[in-house]
Formats: structure tokens, sequence, C-alpha cells
């Protein structure tokens, strides 16, 4: 359905959104509401439009406003929403109470529509990949169906040639020995749809560590990082299916970095500036687990450098307040064109800053600095503040870049396991020179997606 439902309290702001909506896809049908209760009669009639819909837009300040983002959010379902405030306070009091989605963007009337046509283009290709990718089937380890006695999604064997069988129905109970005849044939993997795909993994997950495991620890009175984030972080290393290992051992050195901070002079400021701002936290700490799950699989991986790792990821965009400014890769007219005095400034201090933080916390391992000085330089030498290329960087900056790119994509495009493998395959071609091959290997490694590539390779040979 192309409908863009335009919830707002007047039909001058339903006449400007829908407006930009339309620049974007003339083909929508743009149906204005200022009255939820003439819109539908029941919240399962107000849900059954919204779900069918291409997009919502709903206006903060509409009566009943509230109701609607509550049962949005609480369906669980992917609804490509976007939030309109009357102004930047609004909107940045809203930020600070809700965990970050892929599937909802936050826009304050008084920004620029160029920000909001770039929101809604987002969402669309968002919708569209998601749709596209409904009947995909994704792989799965044949020992995680071990952990159930009961199948939580539908299982499928993969017969060759794109075939698949339904060998377990959801809910259907299972034995060991069910699941073990598979294995003493060499079957390594099932399958399952790609719309169940986060469900089953973050069964996985649960079963074998629990969600504590994964996620910061909370017995400081601190609270550095707000429980929100954490399980938005969750949620996101479920749905893209990095490595578990790799998750453990990344946790512990997050885990040690907070017990660093909460040595040093900065925790207030620290819990202050991270509770000011999910996306900063939530992006740092995913950068962290990237990080430290390509360095997993490479022959840097020690202790010491997941570390490295790990403290640069969480201190790297701290100071960046602004979330137009943390979300720059690179500096150029154009970009510098969309910010204004203050947002550049920061652009260009927030490294500096950053690594003026972190020196004053006693104990952490030598090299962050480093890493932190080259996290915005690229591959190609387009990057800043010097211009290095792939010729100059050193191992770990590679990683970390590398890690900050897919972060990056992932909050583009949203963190689905669909949406992994051209972007590898991208990378394999694109970064061919110095310490990024290497890199690139251990980030696939990290996601368990050498089977894929074996696959493609295979069928390259072969034809």
């Amino acid at each position: 359905m192309n409908t863009v439902y335009i919830f707002q309290p007047s039909d001058y702001l339903i006449n400007y959104y829908g407006f930009m909506v339309e620049q974007l896809d003339t083909s929508c049908e743009i149906s204005g509401i200022r009255g939820i209760k003439e819109f539908a009669k029941s919240d399962d009639e107000l849900m059954d439009k919204i779900i069918s819909s291409r997009l919502t837009v709903v206006g903060y300040e509409l009566p009943g406003a509230r109701r609607i983002l509550d049962l949005i959010v609480g369906s669980g379902q992917p609804i490509s929403v976007v939030i309109t405030f009357k102004d930047e306070l609004s909107l940045e009091e809203y930020k600070r109470s809700q965990a970050y989605c892929s599937n909802i963007e936050l826009f304050s009337y008084t920004a620029s529509p160029f920000n909001f046509s770039r929101s809604v283009e987002k969402l669309f290709k968002y919708k569209s990949r998601r749709d596209g990718n409904s009947d995909k089937y994704m792989q799965v380890k044949i020992e995680h169906c071990l952990l159930f006695e009961e199948a939580c999604a539908d299982i499928f064997l993969c017969l060759g040639n794109h075939k698949y069988i339904k060998i377990f129905r959801r809910f259907d109970s299972y034995t060991l020995g069910d699941v073990k005849k598979y294995m003493n044939k060499g079957t390594e993997f099932f399958y399952v749809k790609s719309n169940d795909y986060n469900t089953f993994i973050q069964q996985v997950l649960r079963l074998k560590f629990g969600q504590a495991e994964f996620l910061l620890s909370q017995n400081s009175d601190s609270a550095l990082v707000p429980t929100k984030c954490h399980e938005a972080v969750f949620e996101m290393i479920n749905s893209i299916g990095l490595d578990e290992n790799c998750v453990k051992i990344t946790g512990q050195a997050l885990n040690k970095t907070m017990e660093l901070i909460e040595k040093s002079s900065l925790t207030s400021l620290l819990a202050e500036l991270l509770q000011k701002n999910s996306y900063i936290s939530e992006h740092s700490m995913m950068v962290s687990f990237l990080a430290g799950g390509i360095c997993r699989h490479t022959d840097w991986y020690s202790h010491e450098n997941l570390m490295r790792l790990t403290m640069a990821s969480f201190f790297h965009d701290l100071k960046c307040s602004d979330e137009v400014v943390a979300k720059v890769s690179v500096i150029n007219n154009t970009v510098l064109k969309e910010l204004d005095l203050t947002q550049q400034t920061m652009l260009h201090a927030h490294i500096q800053d950053g690594l003026d933080l972190v020196l004053q916390i006693g104990g952490i391992p030598t090299g962050v600095d480093k890493i932190l000085l080259a996290h915005h330089e690229k591959y190609d030498g387009s990057g800043f503040p010097h211009e290095l290329d792939y010729k100059q960087l050193e191992p770990l900056s590679a990683i970390f870049i590398i890690a900050h790119e897919l972060v990056d994509i992932f909050y583009e495009v949203g963190f689905y396991r669909d949406n992994i493998f051209v972007v590898l395959q991208d990378m394999k071609n694109t970064y061919s020179g110095g310490h990024f091959p290497r890199v690139v290997e251990g980030l696939i490694m990290a996601l368990s997606a050498q089977t894929y590539f074996e696959d493609k390779n295979g069928s390259s040979n072969r034809n």
C-alpha cells in the first residue's frame, strides 16, 4: 500500500509535510488526520491501517500522539515513522527518554526541510528492503537448535539450488535426536525466513548467555550508560548476527573500560554526556562490538588491543553533543553548508576533545590516542584531519575505520542481516591495500559470513 498517513494538529502542517513527501514520490497517497477518533474506532483498527501504510508522520503535539507512538513501539512491528516536533527542545527531551529505533526518525519543524526529506527517503529505502526480503532464507548454525525443545520459528533444510523444505514448524516439539540425525549426515546449517531471523537469534543468545552477558555492568551507582541504550544495542547485535564469542569478549572489555572510568574524576561528566544523547552511546557501543569482533578474528588480537579498540570506540564521538555533527563522515563544501558555525566548530574540535578526555583516565593502554586521532581518516585519503590513506594507517586504526563505517551503514539502512552481504562484497572489492584486506576478512568471520563467499566463489568457479 502506498498510503502515507500524516497525523498533525493543523491543516497547514499536514500540507507542509505532505508536500515534502510528494517531492520524493508523487505516487504516494497522502492522508491527513487531525482527529484520531474519526480515523479509527479502536486501537486494533488504528494499527491495522498504520501497519499497512508506507509511512506514518506523527506530530508530537497532536492530542493522542503519545497513544499512537506507544502502540507503534509496543507492536514490535518495523513500522516506518517520522515523529515531528515544534522545536529542537521538544525533540531533545523525547530523545533522552527513548532508545534508538532504525525505523523511527525525528524531525523538528525549525530544522532544515532537507533533513525531513532525507529521513523520509531513508525510511522509504528501509521499507523497500524489508518488503523485498520477506521471503528470503537466513542461515543458522544447526547446533543452535540443540538449545530448544520447541521450535521458535519455522525451520528449513536447504536441498540445493535455492530449494527449501520445512522440517520443524513453529512451536513444534522435537528431541535432540531429531537434530543430531541431520548433524550426522554432515549438515552444518538450517535456515529460517528472514522475518523470523531476529526472533531466532535473540532466543539463542538469551539461552546461551543471558542478556546481561552482552551488556555493560550496571553495578555502580553512576550507571554511565542508560538501560534503554543497553537494550537497543542488544537488539542490534541480535539482528546482525555478530559471533557470540566476539560479543562476550567485547562485553568484558567494555566492562573493564567502565571500571577504569569509574576510578577517574570523569564519572559524573561522562554519565551526563551519555545520558544526554542515546545515539552517541548506542553508536559507540556498536562500534566497540564490531571492532572487537574484527580484532578477535585477526592476527592482531590480544587483550590489550581489544581494550585499545573499546576505549577508542567509547570516546571517539563523546564530545559530539549534536547528533547531526556525529553523523558526519567526511568534510567537504556540501557538508559544511549544512552545518552552522557552532556545528562546524564542534566537528573540527571533537577529535582532540575526546582525546583530552581519555588521557585523564589512569590505566589505559598506550595507542588509544592514535586510533582516536585517525578515526575519521579514509582508505583513499579523503578523510580528516590529516588525509591519511591505507598506506599510512596502522592495523588497529584500519579495524576501527571499517567497524565505524559498517555501523554508519546499518544506521542508514537498518540493522538487518540481509543488508550485510552486499556491503561485505563491496568492502572486499574496494579495500584491497595495506592492512584492510585482513580487516575485512576478520569482519566476515565475526559476522559468520564465510559460507556466503565460499558458496559465491563455488558458483563462479562452476560457471
